[in-house]
């Protein structure tokens, strides 16, 4: 095992509550991108908290602000 640990899942919590969980094979020391959609789409704005956990223990969690979408502005 070369500094790796398998059976990984990030979780997405909003207001105490799960919104999203993503599994990962495994996880090492490099950066790892992993996509958690909310109902197939972006999360709505607000505060989150990225959770890790592995065999239900947390392993690590993170503060997250999702911000509000941009309004798109005419062409005139």
């Amino acid at each position: 095992n070369m500094g790796t640990i398998s059976g990984i899942e990030v979780e997405l919590v909003h207001r105490g509550r799960v919104k999203a969980r993503k599994r990962v094979a495994k996880l090492g020391t490099r950066e790892h991108r992993v996509i958690l959609r909310v109902r197939r789409g972006v999360p709505p704005a607000g505060r989150y908290t990225v959770v890790a956990r592995r065999a239900g223990k947390v392993l690590g969690r993170r503060a997250l602000v999702v911000p509000a979408p941009r309004k798109e502005r005419a062409v005139s």
